[in-house]
């Protein structure tokens, strides 16, 4: 397992805290998203995601990772170790986290794109809709592009990530 060497030992506090905003504000759309379809539907959205992002991934992803203890780009290193024990860093490209990490991520916004396709077909089309719409969008493709591209260049585990996606790329500033 070689590590980038020129990558962060630990991301600035601010950057956490704004990656986490986003995190809560993709989750929040998309609650509200699902609570127009149904309220029930928002309430389990919220808490589903909820559990499976703060709670279940970092158990499976986050303990094995080099930033376990430290405050990675989300501060998640610093979460997990404070809810898990340590893994081991060989089994983090394995890991089942892995593996569910893009169906989860990717859900965050296909479901409230369908939630809300399904609104416009049978309910009617509205403005505030459609903002949901584009927001759910721009948050999704900048949280799964630039943002990711951007803390992956930075990352120590960028070699050992197979979802890294600054592989073989120039660090960004």
């Amino acid at each position: 397992m070689k590590l980038y060497e020129n990558g962060l030992e630990e991301y600035p506090i601010s950057q956490a805290l704004i990656s986490n905003f986003l995190i809560l504000l993709w989750i929040g759309i998309g609650a509200y998203s699902a609570y127009l379809l149904l309220p029930l539907l928002g309430y389990i959205y919220a808490l589903l995601f909820l559990f499976l992002i703060y709670f279940l991934l970092r158990k499976l992803v986050c303990v094995n990772c080099f930033y376990y203890g430290r405050i990675c780009s989300m501060g998640w290193g610093k979460l997990s170790s404070f809810l898990f024990s340590r893994g081991e860093i060989e089994r983090f490209p394995s890991s089942f986290g892995i593996k569910i990490a893009p169906f989860v991520y990717g859900s965050l916004t296909v479901l409230p794109i369908i939630f809300l396709i399904v609104m416009m077909a049978t309910r009617g089309f509205s403005a505030d809709k459609l903002i949901l719409l584009l927001l759910i969008i721009l948050v999704g493709l900048y949280s799964g592009t630039i943002s990711r591209k951007r803390t992956c260049s930075r990352c120590k585990m960028r070699y050992i990530c197979p979802g890294s996606a600054a592989k073989g790329t120039v660090e960004l500033q």
